[in-house]
């Protein structure tokens, strides 16, 4: 048996997440399906992270085990032939056996898309959280520098019978704005061109359910004037959802890089 690592990307608008659940598209199900075709065999997926329905990836890793000796350069191919259009294998490696893809993830880094001041286009609004007015770019960033650290997240989570026992402490590394205009982030959009952007990257060593949405949300309702930015130590002593702001939706969010 070889292990494999598997660097993945997806579109997770039609996907109900990343684990498996009776009756519904996942990304693991879907993944699954395609190695067991290509394979002939069963395989467990391992993923560096369960990302919430509606969430996309653009560097997912996961790892899996197969007695099939494929050579690796030709994995991707393969895998590739028997995936749906929303699912792209990028590389593929054969790792230690001891090598797993969530256990030995040592950083993660999310990136979450907000547009306001204009329209955004149909082709791609799937992943922005289009805000109706304008926001208080300054004021976030003082709110995040609060956040950066190693703290006790849990009014940045949502309760998740699943998730009851996880210890909820962890450590942001950083949290980093870019502002421009939507095209400065998809090219040119023509008409589209003129609303305002701003991307927030959001690198720690793990998050728990939803917390980069919660964080995202939160530092939208201090961009509208909802909380104020000095209210954030304040958040986190609470450790109870209902005194943060609101979850963002899982469309803006993606998962960009992890490292090991």
């Amino acid at each position: 048996m070889r292990n494999f690592k598997l660097v993945i990307e997806y579109d997770g608008t039609s996907f109900s997440g990343w684990g498996k659940q009776p009756g519904k598209r996942t990304v693991q199900g879907v993944l699954e399906k395609a190695i067991e075709t290509v394979t002939g065999s069963r395989a467990q997926v391992t993923s560096a992270s369960r990302t919430d329905a509606g969430v996309h990836a653009r560097g997912q890793v996961v790892n899996f085990r197969t007695a099939v000796n494929v050579p690796p350069e030709r994995l991707p191919r393969i895998i590739q032939a028997a995936l749906p259009d929303d699912i792209t294998v990028r590389s593929a490696e054969v790792v230690a056996e001891g090598f797993d893809a969530r256990r030995k993830a040592k950083k993660k880094l999310y990136s979450y898309l907000i547009a306001w001041g204009g329209d955004v286009p149909a082709a791609v609004r799937r992943y922005v959280w289009q805000f109706p007015s304008a926001l208080d770019v300054a004021a976030m960033k003082k709110t995040a520098r609060a956040l950066v650290g190693r703290h006790n997240f849990k009014s940045f989570t949502l309760n998740d019978k699943r998730r009851k026992l996880v210890n909820p402490v962890r450590e942001i590394y950083s949290i980093k704005f870019r502002s421009g205009k939507l095209k400065d982030f998809f090219g040119d959009l023509g008409e589209f061109s003129r609303a305002r952007a701003i991307k927030i990257d959001v690198e720690g060593s793990g998050f728990l359910y939803k917390m980069v949405r919660g964080i995202v949300g939160t530092l939208v309702d201090v961009g509208r004037g909802k909380i104020a930015h000095g209210r954030i130590k304040e958040i986190l002593s609470a450790q109870k959802r209902s005194a943060a702001g609101r979850t963002a939706p899982a469309k803006g969010l993606s998962l960009v890089r992890v490292e090991y």
